[in-house]
């Protein structure tokens, strides 16, 4: 079969291309030549929807101002380019610049589909002591590079963060927090972390004058875990006296559907 893209076709010399079907084999030539590509529109479909593990790993292409994505089905079936497209957070050091430089009394912080080491996300969050409300989504963000790890869960432990695998805190990370949303789209995790991090955020007496203030609600969704029994029955107790607690799994979605 000749290939889409011949070794000779100049996609280096191309600013602007449009592509109508194609391959994963493809997807990679174009991903890897296209060095100079500065408009992409691309139909949404992968004709071979079996993902080789040499393709997953695609140059950013930081020349990249517009991409244009349209949805296509195939016999009733989407098969999707978009897992070719792993973008990492490029310009993650100038919002560090800017969240430094600025000192903004922030309360409240949404990310979802970040591809960023959970390192950097304590860093950032060890920027916004203010935070009162924090929701972390990694929906298609592949498990290898999710910001929500152990080592994560374990910085927010409200007193035993100075033991944790990332770099050394001051002190306690996210110390106003009362609401906090995760969902983890992996299907291995410590359970075991996430409980102790829980009940070290919590206390019964909201008017205690303790470092770290009371963790009003918390909700982890787990999107393609089984439900392991039991492990977080630890924290009825918790729940009765007044914490907002959501453990979902991926049945528990798979019902809501």
């Amino acid at each position: 079969m000749t290939p889409f893209f011949p070794s000779e076709f100049p996609l280096a010399q191309l600013s602007q291309l449009r592509v109508r079907v194609i391959d994963e084999a493809n997807m990679g030539t174009l991903a890897r030549r296209s060095i100079n590509l500065k408009a992409l529109n691309i139909s949404d479909i992968c004709v071979n929807r079996k993902i080789s593990d040499d393709i997953l790993v695609l140059p950013t292409a930081y020349l990249l101002e517009t991409l244009t994505v349209r949805l296509r089905r195939v016999n009733g079936v989407t098969a999707t380019v978009f897992p070719f497209f792993k973008g990492p957070w490029a310009y993650f050091g100038h919002f560090m610049a800017f969240v430094q430089r600025s000192s903004f009394p922030l309360t409240n912080l949404f990310i979802e589909r970040v591809n960023l080491p959970d390192s950097s996300m304590v860093h950032l969050l060890a920027h916004v002591p203010t935070l009162l409300d924090f929701t972390l989504i990694d929906t298609n963000v592949p498990p290898e590079e999710s910001p929500i790890t152990e080592g994560l869960i374990e910085s927010l432990h409200a007193y035993r963060y100075q033991n944790t695998s990332l770099r050394p805190l001051n002190g306690p990370l996210l110390p106003r927090l009362r609401s906090l949303k995760l969902t983890y789209n992996g299907v291995v995790f410590n359970d075991q972390a996430v409980v102790d991090m829980i009940k070290s955020r919590w206390t019964s007496d909201f008017n205690s004058n303790r470092e770290v203030d009371c963790l009003r609600s918390f909700t982890m969704t787990y999107r393609r875990r089984k439900k392991v029994l039991g492990v977080y029955d630890v924290l009825d107790h918790i729940e009765k006296d007044g914490m907002r607690l959501v453990i979902l799994w991926r049945d528990d979605l798979a019902r809501s559907r």
